[in-house]
């Protein structure tokens, strides 16, 4: 039996990055703790 993996639930969305928008992939855990703004 091998390990469980818990990998990271990320999103493809548009980001408010240092004054423009850019599609990166974020994890919905970033977007609830506020460390990514959603455009």
């Amino acid at each position: 039996i091998t390990r469980r993996r818990f990998l990271p639930n990320l999103q493809k969305m548009r980001v408010l990055e240092n004054g423009g928008v850019k599609t990166k992939r974020v994890c919905t855990g970033c977007l609830l703790a506020g460390i990514v703004q959603k455009s």
